[in-house]
């Protein structure tokens, strides 16, 4: 058996876009998988013969032409064969629990605002976490970026930023802003769909596919 130019253990989306842009360019790979179905999170299932569950991944972001989805897929040649719906941007997830009702806007102050009505008491704190969620997608776009386009000291600088959280639970977030129990539920849904989340434990996929 010929050994191929990349072994990738692995077929989350990571190891996906890596195997399949190196095919692409005509490398041989060779991707193994341990579950039965590739894709790690990206992938769905069925209890019951009759309840269907997403294994994590339920939402896209960066998928506009010239963001980073967007670009795999037009490095693939695939981007004329997939579409994406766009969510209400106003409230694109809803929360209800016992004492909250927040729709979830893309506008990072208009969350700022609903968070911060239903917890009048710890307003500072809540601005203090929301505004860490898009300094971390910035500080990844520098750090995860073309070479071209951000330098080595850009990097550098970047990660400065980032190692911080790099093996931070968001708990020890949650903790480090004195959020209240009931803030952080709300917060928990929030944070696990920015790169806030993917700063702390997911950044290989968003590193790959911003080296594009």
């Amino acid at each position: 058996m010929k050994t191929p130019d990349f072994l990738v253990l692995g077929s989350g989306l990571a190891g996906l876009s890596f195997a399949a842009l190196m095919a692409k360019a005509g490398r041989s790979v060779r991707l193994i998988e341990a579950h039965e179905f590739p894709g790690g999170y990206g992938h769905s299932f069925v209890l019951a013969n009759k309840y269907k569950f997403n294994a994590q991944l339920h939402y896209a972001w960066d998928c506009r032409p010239g963001e980073p989805v967007h670009r795999l897929l037009e490095a693939l040649g695939i981007a004329d064969e997939i579409s994406f719906d766009f969510f209400d941007s106003a409230g694109f997830d809803r929360m209800r629990a016992p004492g909250i009702e927040l729709d979830v806007p893309f506008d990072y102050q208009l969350l700022s605002q609903r968070l911060c009505d239903l917890f009048p008491s710890h307003k500072s704190n809540i601005q203090a976490f929301i505004r860490l969620i898009p300094w971390t997608g910035r500080s990844l776009n520098r750090y995860g970026g073309s070479m071209r386009k951000s330098g080595v000291g850009d990097k550098a600088i970047a990660f400065a930023k980032l190692r911080k959280y790099l093996r931070a639970t968001l708990q020890d977030v949650f903790d480090e802003h004195n959020l209240p129990l009931e803030a952080s539920l709300a917060l928990l849904h929030v944070t696990a769909e920015s790169r806030l989340f993917l700063c702390m434990g997911g950044t290989s996929a968003w590193l790959s596919l911003r080296s594009l």
